[in-house]
């Protein structure tokens, strides 16, 4: 049985009705977002169900096993798994605070972020200035959170998915607060290509997608959201972070908020000079793969179609089946955070 199903077809009948316009906007948003909430702590349950569940048949397969499987250590297993916060869906593949302090130092070297006349600072190409360097952070642009096997899979490297995850072009130095919003989806970096682009390097665009914070203040200066949006980054030297990790962020935060929007929302959104959603062609995600996302992450039935010019085909595509598994993982790691970020907001403010 699908237990995501009944989510799915109440998120549907919600939608219908926002569309035919027997529902408000906010009053769509609220309970849609609900209604996400409950499918994002199912999906955790489930993965980590089916994971579990993977390692307990490997284990009954495994002739090279001189023991026999200790069900009741695997069963309590599962039971701590499924109802331990979910700060990571992929508790499996944890956080390496080595390797990650390692990453920024090298991310810093790779964008010249230090300024060779002031310790202390470090450039953040979004602000377009230097900043002290205790509020600046190496930010992933593919979550660390997805998991490696699931990062080389969509990107086709299937053994190389540490090598995806940390590498240099996977990150952007950047405030901390920038961070937040750019892991929740608030915006976007689109690229611009440059008159030469042989010769110059490609042009990242700010496009915020959060509505709600464009008059908002950005940091503690007087500049707002709204002053951002449309800006070019400004970068310290030629290197750039890659296009398909960017492309990433774009499509899973576009599905994200094709499910609080109108058919076409999309399209007219985002729609660039150049008549497509994203500004330059190239084989940035697996096809296989974007399909079962798009359908987790926004209930969109052809969004290997939709993103049909960022996309690739290999041979070595998974089964449907531990497609859509990695489409959960995904979205667990997307949502889960953002969940238990929220609670956490919310019984603060019970408390005060």
């Amino acid at each position: 049985m699908n237990h995501d199903e009944p989510f799915k077809t109440l998120h549907q009948g919600l939608k219908a009705s926002f569309e035919e316009g027997s529902m408000e906007r906010e009053e769509f948003r609220k309970e849609a977002e609900r209604c996400w909430a409950k499918r994002a702590k199912l999906a955790a349950e489930h993965t980590t169900i089916n994971r579990q569940r993977a390692k307990l048949v490997k284990g009954l397969n495994d002739e090279k096993s001189a023991s026999k499987p200790d069900w009741a250590a695997a069963y309590a297993e599962i039971l701590t798994n499924l109802y331990k916060p979910h700060e990571r869906s992929s508790g499996w593949e944890t956080r390496n605070d080595y390797t990650h302090s390692a990453w920024r130092q090298h991310l810093i070297e790779r964008y010249d972020s230090e300024d060779p006349g002031l310790e202390g600072v470090l450039w953040c190409p979004i602000t377009r200035m230097y900043l002290q360097s205790e509020i600046c952070t190496a930010a992933h642009i593919v979550p660390q959170s997805i998991g490696c096997s699931n990062a080389g899979h969509i990107f086709g490297e299937g053994d190389n998915g540490f090598g995806v995850i940390w590498s240099p072009r996977n990150g952007i130095m950047m405030t901390t607060w920038f961070e937040s919003h750019f892991d929740k989806g608030d915006f976007v970096l689109v690229p611009v290509e440059p008159a030469n682009p042989e010769l110059e390097p490609c042009e990242w665009r700010f496009v915020l997608m959060n509505e709600k914070l464009r008059r908002h203040r950005v940091g503690g200066s007087e500049s707002t959201y709204d002053d951002l949006d449309g800006r070019l980054l400004e970068w310290q030297n030629d290197n750039r972070p890659a296009r398909r990790f960017l492309y990433y962020h774009f499509v899973t935060t576009l599905l994200r908020y094709v499910r609080y929007e109108k058919p076409g929302w999309a399209e007219k959104r985002m729609m660039l000079p150049t008549g497509k959603l994203w500004a330059t062609q190239g084989p940035y995600l697996r096809r296989s793969t974007l399909k079962y996302l798009a359908l987790t992450l926004g209930d969109v039935e052809d969004g290997d179609k939709m993103f049909a010019d960022g996309v690739f085909d290999q041979k070595d595509n998974k089964p449907e089946s531990e497609e859509r598994l990695m489409a959960q993982e995904i979205f667990v790691a997307q949502e889960c955070p953002k969940l238990d970020q929220e609670a956490a907001t919310v019984e603060a403010s019970k408390r005060d």
